[in-house]
């Protein structure tokens, strides 16, 4: 069950209406932040404007049901889907007009929805991806060692390491396959990668056991170009120049380009 709260504006009928899609981690529907709630900030302006605005517990918290550690971001989209087939259900609702407005992950899982629904009439992306997880990552721990001061040479080691393991992701789809493949490129390193990269057996376990949850493995599998280049309905896409997650200097050309190769 999702639990979740729809604002309509004093007046009018036939409304256009949206869904906000929080990011990633469990969020409350407010996607409260450091004593923020930046989501009810948006529905509260959005409301205001004449827009009736739908935002949800995620799985498992507030007032919302469900298994959160064992979905993805596919099944967060079933879930989106679910908001859109009960916005249709209100007489109040122009169901032409329903679009999704999503934060970091919330964008990606925004791209998915629209892609198995023909409903959505448009979409936000609030610094959502156009580059892969995997290559996200690897940009965020080379910009972390930038920062600790590490050499080229061992950032160099690392962005290597890290796409021969997130490739496996890409090439197989069986947990066990992947899981000892990633020792067997473990087992090529040497005693001084290995302690270059930080990365001991120990650590080497704890990767492959977060590596292969449900939710990481469809992350390190998914590539948003594909989908976007499916999407048919019209998309805004905003991304943070000082934004240090989901940079905009590599996600934004590439959104673009993938819209319009579609």
């Amino acid at each position: 069950k999702l639990a979740g709260t729809l604002t309509f504006p004093n007046s009018g009928s036939s409304l256009p209406a949206v869904i906000l899609i929080t990011g990633s981690g469990q969020q409350k529907r407010n996607q409260e932040i450091s004593g923020h709630k930046p989501f009810l900030v948006l529905a509260d302006y959005l409301t205001r404007q004449g827009i009736a605005v739908l935002r949800v517990d995620d799985r498992g918290i507030g007032g919302s049901t469900g298994n959160f550690k064992q979905s993805t971001s596919g099944d967060f989209a079933d879930d989106v889907l679910a908001g859109i087939e009960y916005l249709k259900g209100r007489k109040e609702i122009d169901s032409k007009k329903m679009g999704l407005i999503g934060h970091s992950e919330g964008g990606l899982i925004a791209q998915i929805t629209a892609d198995r629904s023909s409903d959505v009439a448009f979409i936000v992306s609030m610094a959502g991806p156009g580059i892969g997880f995997d290559e996200m990552v690897i940009f965020q721990v080379l910009e972390q060692l930038r920062l600790e001061g590490t050499s080229e040479e061992d950032i160099e080691l690392q962005r290597s390491w890290r796409r021969s393991l997130y490739s496996l992701f890409k090439q197989n789809s069986d947990s066990t396959t992947i899981a000892n493949k990633m020792k067997a490129l473990h087992s090529e390193l040497s005693e001084n990668e290995i302690k270059r990269l930080n990365w001991p057996k120990g650590r080497l376990d704890y990767e492959i056991k977060r590596s292969l949850s449900p939710w990481w493995h469809f992350a390190l599998s998914y590539d948003p170009s594909v989908t976007l280049k499916r999407l048919e309905c019209p998309v805004l896409a905003i991304n943070g120049d000082k934004d240090k997650q989901v940079p905009s200097n590599k996600n934004l050309p590439a959104i673009e380009k993938a819209l319009h190769d579609g």
